[in-house]
């Protein structure tokens, strides 16, 4: 999927200074079944480290976390990445976030 401007991005803090954006993220964390067997990070570690990447971001705020836990990453078919897309799709978020 090709990376989006940002230059139209509105600010959707009520408190904010005009013009400054705030982020509405996903975090998206998944571990395939072969990872697990390799000792890979979990999903908690994933979680755990954006949010506390997000934590040192005043601009970013975390909407949901989607998970997909013994899933592959081969192909897109996973409930918690569609939801994801349906929820960027609609407006509920704006930045994804997630662990390499």
């Amino acid at each position: 999927m090709a990376r989006k401007s940002r230059k139209h991005l509105v600010c959707t803090d009520d408190d904010s200074t005009p013009g400054h954006a705030i982020y509405n993220a996903a975090a998206y964390v998944r571990v395939s079944g072969d990872d697990k067997r390799k000792g890979g990070d979990s999903i908690e570690t994933q979680r755990n480290i954006i949010e506390n990447f997000i934590a040192t971001s005043s601009d970013i705020r975390l909407v949901e976390v989607y998970a997909d836990d013994q899933r592959t990453g081969r192909n897109f078919d996973r409930p918690g990445f569609q939801n994801m897309l349906l929820d960027a799709e609609g407006g509920r978020i704006n930045c994804i976030i997630v662990k390499t």
